[in-house]
């Protein structure tokens, strides 16, 4: 995990085995968890899709809670130095206005 300039970045993401018979979003004993196929991932910033070579990034949405952002939003969040989500998906809408 690298902070900088108050922003947290996590370049790794750890999954769990379940040990119970419960699971956050349930029915996972009975094969009722869907994952993409494709293995592409959407950044919660933009709205793009990307290929699974493309990591994702994880930016601090509150204390704990992370969402995904491609490497474009997180250069918007470095350069403007952005530690909030909604500032800087208000910034990426304006990015993307310009460019239409």
């Amino acid at each position: 995990m690298a902070n900088v300039k108050g922003v947290k970045i996590v370049t790794t993401i750890t999954s769990k085995k379940l040990t119970g018979g419960r699971s956050k979003y349930g029915g996972g004993r009975n094969g009722l968890i869907k994952a993409n196929p494709n293995g592409e991932w959407y950044c919660q910033s933009c709205g793009l899709a990307h290929p699974p070579s493309d990591s994702p990034y994880m930016f601090e949405f509150s204390e704990g809670e992370f969402i995904r952002i491609c490497n474009k939003c997180l250069w918007l969040a470095r350069a403007n130095h952005i530690v909030d989500f909604l500032i800087l998906r208000e910034l990426v809408k304006r990015s993307q206005n310009k460019i239409r």
